[in-house]
């Protein structure tokens, strides 16, 4: 159990990463 809400809240970090180098493309 431990591992999947680790796994969960990595792959929220890498998301918002992958998110902000988008907009920084973008602007």
């Amino acid at each position: 159990m431990a591992m999947r809400w680790y796994i969960v809240q990595s792959y929220s970090n890498f998301e918002r990463k992958v998110a902000d180098a988008i907009r920084e493309k973008v602007i």
